[in-house]
């Protein structure tokens, strides 16, 4: 009887311990996706929040699901069977991308083998043991926002669709719908707003005129145009070759030109993100030759231009004045 008893109470206890805390039905098995984005309304995302996790000064992609912005989080108590992505845009770069790669549709991580795997592990995501079964698995959409900031034609709409399934059939869809905002100036060219006015002694006995260069998405091309009223600086720009526009970024034979006179280019130009013209130690040369042709009164007009790859591009014009000795 006693043992009857004894029985009876571990049973009744085992009901209670599935039981909510009024006593109630048995708590249901929860599966849920949860993500710091809106899950209700569109996601509004600025450019120039983007920023810093562009491979140049990326500082955070590498945070876990738990930190890192953009993060996706499911929950299972009866383990996922499925974790499937459906990602959409109106952007046919984008969707030309996902289409060669084979994510044009649907796609299941848990079910995920070979390349297309090793792809999505390349951006973050989790896949096949790391999904299947799982009864917590959490992931970040960050990677994706370097190829949705560089991506060309621009990009206003990414949605991002998530089926959870457990082991007993229970589904969740939640869709994650972004709008991204262009609030980005992509290219900068600073120190060259005010003409610079430019004394013999200074000419002479050194000055310090430097052009800063960013670009985020990197330097694609960055042109000069040289010109000035000094008939004799044109003319000794014509005999280096440097009369009309060059780039650069890409010099080819120039660059035997470019670099004794201090001008960056070449591989200290193309693809940085951040670049100094420094035309300090031309200067001393530009006056000189103008000087002793007798013009010690002129102007000097550097236009530069530079691109990004994705075709941003920004123009800007450092205006040199030499003026007489005071």
């Amino acid at each position: 009887m006693k043992k009857f008893v004894f029985l009876a109470f571990a049973l009744i206890g085992a009901v209670l311990a599935g039981c909510d805390d009024n006593g109630g039905d048995p708590k249901p098995s929860e599966l849920t996706i949860t993500s710091d984005l809106s899950f209700t309304q569109v996601n509004e995302i600025k450019y120039s929040d983007l920023a810093m996790f562009l491979p140049v000064n990326n500082t955070r992609a590498d945070l876990p699901a738990s930190q890192a912005p953009f993060s996706i989080v499911v929950k299972a108590d009866e383990g996922l069977t499925s974790l499937s992505l459906k990602l959409t845009t109106d952007n046919a770069a984008i969707n030309g991308a996902l289409t060669e790669m084979g994510f044009a549709g649907t796609f299941d991580l848990a079910t995920l083998t070979g390349d297309q795997a090793a792809a999505m592990e390349g951006f973050g995501f989790p896949t096949g043991s790391k999904v299947a079964g799982a009864k917590n698995v959490g992931f970040s959409l960050v990677a994706f926002m370097p190829m949705i900031y560089t991506v060309p034609g621009g990009i206003n709409q990414f949605d991002v669709t998530i089926t959870a399934k457990d082991a007993k059939n229970v589904t969740k869809t939640e869709t994650a719908k972004m709008k991204f905002v262009d609030d980005l100036e992509y290219v900068f060219i600073t120190g060259a707003d005010e003409p610079i006015e430019i004394t013999p002694a200074e000419a002479l006995g050194g000055i310090e005129v430097v052009v800063g260069i960013n670009a985020p998405l990197t330097i694609e091309n960055l042109i000069v145009e040289i010109s000035s009223t000094s008939q004799a600086f044109t003319a000794g720009l014509a005999v280096m070759h440097l009369d009309t526009a060059i780039d650069l970024a890409n010099p080819g034979p120039l660059a035997d030109v470019l670099t004794p006179i201090g001008l960056p280019n070449g591989d200290a130009v193309k693809g940085k993100s951040a670049v100094n013209f420094d035309i300090s130690e031309f200067i001393p040369m530009l006056y000189g030759i103008a000087a002793g042709a007798g013009e010690t009164e002129f102007s000097a007009t550097f236009s530069l231009t530079v691109k990004d790859p994705a075709g941003h591009e920004l123009t800007k014009d450092l205006e040199l004045n030499f003026v007489a000795a005071e």
